[in-house]
């Protein structure tokens, strides 16, 4: 009788924690959480604004959370890129992302309401939709658009069902406005170049590179101030000195507002953010958006004063159906390999 050979038994050879991130409902968990906690953003600069200069939170913003990544990249994960090619994109991607991004919605904020600055950052998925679409990027889904068009409805609801959020607006409220959509269609443009990257690295190493641009840029400014000053209703620009100098007059509140725009809303949000765009496509991504006027709504209801209806939280399911929507469309059967 001949002898019979058993097939050994596959294994996953992936860690728990490998096999815990490769779930799918992980990177819309990360999302999530990247628009709870920047949704405290534009309340958390106008209170960071009372001790700092736009220009000094600006820069401080980009180089601290710069220097850390950058740092954790050489010393623990050591990835290297396969070309330099690759090294000078992401460079560049993190002028546009990081830079001009963090330090036009820092003026965005400044010269215009929390409200304002939160609902025209929800433009950020239709951005993003309509540039997927136009560059072929991805088929357009009946579900995603649907999602994107009950999301945004949720953000305009919110606007209208409380007026008394657009009295009192700054003189300079028109500026600001379109300061954060510009910073809107950059954020969406800087969504859909970084996918490629996000599937070819991990996506630590990708936020590192892009802060490595961002803090080149920061410190050319540093260098040729004046002259973005005299474009910025003539703010002065710091230099390193000064901005040492204005770390070292923080408050304690002061420091512990910085670091949470440091830590959640810079750290760890870029990089959740390139996780799940490893996964999902740049308009699922951006449709988390949504979630960052409903948490500035609760905060102002929270921390301001400002009244809470039935209305508003109407609003909110109508912003939580919409991200189902996007979700469900952005879900693809596994397939399994024989």
């Amino acid at each position: 009788m001949p002898a019979t050979t058993l097939s050994p038994a596959v294994t996953d050879a992936r860690t728990p924690i490998q096999s815990f991130l490769q779930a799918p409902w992980v990177p819309h968990a990360a999302l999530g959480f990247v628009g709870l906690t920047f949704g405290a953003f534009a309340l958390v600069v106008k209170w960071l604004l009372q001790e700092t200069s736009a220009w000094e939170l600006g820069l401080l913003r980009l180089m601290i959370p710069a220097l850390l990544m950058m740092l954790a990249e050489r010393v623990w994960i050591k990835t290297r890129l396969k070309s330099t090619a690759d090294t000078f994109k992401l460079i560049g991607l993190g002028v546009v992302g990081m830079w001009f991004v963090q330090l036009v919605s820092v003026f965005g904020v400044e010269y215009t309401s929390t409200f304002h600055a939160s609902l025209i950052m929800a433009t950020i998925p239709l951005f993003t939709l309509a540039l997927s679409l136009l560059l072929k990027l991805e088929p357009i889904a009946l579900k995603k658009a649907l999602g994107v068009l009950l999301g945004f409805s949720g953000v305009g609801l919110l606007l209208t069902l409380n007026p008394g959020r657009v009295a009192g607006l700054p003189s300079t409220f028109l500026l600001g406005d379109a300061l954060i959509l510009v910073n809107a269609l950059a954020f969406a443009w800087f969504l859909i170049q970084n996918k490629p990257f996000v599937n070819r690295y991990p996506p630590f190493t990708v936020t590192a590179y892009c802060y490595s641009g961002a803090l080149l840029a920061a410190l050319l400014t540093t260098m040729i101030g004046p002259f973005f000053g005299a474009i910025m209703h003539g703010n002065p620009v710091p230099t390193l000195i000064q901005l040492g100098q204005r770390l070292a007059a923080l408050t304690p509140h002061g420091w512990g507002w910085l670091m949470y725009l440091v830590f959640p809303a810079s750290i760890m949000n870029y990089t959740l953010t390139n996780f799940a765009l490893k996964r999902l496509s740049p308009a699922t991504v951006s449709a988390y958006v949504f979630v960052q006027p409903v948490v500035a709504a609760v905060l102002g209801f929270l921390f301001l004063g400002e009244q809470f209806t039935l209305m508003m939280g109407f609003a909110g399911c109508c912003v939580a159906a919409g991200l189902w929507l996007v979700g469900q469309s952005s879900a693809k059967p596994r397939t399994q390999t024989p």
